[in-house]
């Protein structure tokens, strides 16, 4: 089997990599069997290896997981699939958990050129190659609007 390009979830510095068919690694929209099998692989590398459990948070992962499942079966866009898993493991505000499918950076547009993350309650900009955002640079608003630190989403692409 082809591995092409892979959906990867990074978490405790272990990276578990989803292996898709060539075709599925090109395309844009994901069938509705690939988008039930990567979201239940999600749901089981975060239940099995993610370390920082609290009781609220395991419930509000839960929570995140439910309304998750409702996005990823509501639109076979493999940006909306991204974006939503990228959005239910910040819901863990952990650094050392994430989200990557590397057709995300390939196909949407530049990459944002900085990397940026969730430390002692503040979104610090943590390595930069963009002119006029250094490492160490508080993030206080997306496309203007300020981010909410009780809320788990910082956006929302709907």
């Amino acid at each position: 089997m082809s591995i092409g390009r892979c959906i990867g979830i990074a978490l405790l510095s272990v990276t578990f990599t989803v292996e898709a068919s060539s075709q599925v690694d090109r395309a844009q929209t994901l069938p509705a069997p690939q988008r039930v099998y990567l979201a239940s692989r999600i749901y089981t590398a975060v239940e099995q290896y993610f370390a920082g459990w609290t009781p609220e948070l395991r419930k509000q992962f839960d929570d995140a997981y439910q309304q998750y499942l409702t996005n990823v079966l509501g639109s076979d866009q493999r940006r909306d699939f991204d974006m939503a898993s990228i959005r239910l493991l910040a819901t863990l505000h952990s650094g050392h958990t994430d989200f990557r499918d590397s057709w995300l950076d390939d196909s949407d547009g530049m990459p944002l050129g900085f990397d940026a993350r969730d430390l002692d309650g503040k979104w610090i900009v943590t390595t930069s190659g963009v002119p006029g955002i250094s490492q160490g640079d508080v993030i206080e608003t997306i496309d203007g609007k300020p981010i909410d630190r009780k809320s788990t989403r910082l956006n929302s692409s709907h």
